[in-house]
């Protein structure tokens, strides 16, 4: 999915960056769900300004699916997600 934000940058490379292992090669190091719906913009790039949008990139990209708008908004409107 990351050709969706245009060209891959030395960011997308991850944290081979900082420790120069290959084996670190695309691996990212991201914050915990904690509080998640207060810490937009999402992912290492910060290419996605909404949890709305973040949740249906993942749904497509790791699940191969897409959701009702219904769903995703009862979803990210649950207190677990605020809390």
């Amino acid at each position: 999915y990351l050709k969706l934000f245009g060209e891959i940058t030395a960011a997308d490379i991850g944290r081979m960056n900082v420790t120069k292992e290959v084996r670190d090669k695309l691996r990212q190091k991201v914050p915990g769900l904690r509080n998640v719906a207060l810490t937009a913009p999402y992912f290492h790039r910060g290419d996605v300004p909404t949890l709305d949008g973040a949740v249906k990139l993942m749904l497509r990209y790791q699940v191969g699916t897409d959701l009702p708008q219904n769903d995703i908004d009862d979803t990210i409107s649950s207190p677990s997600w605020k809390a």
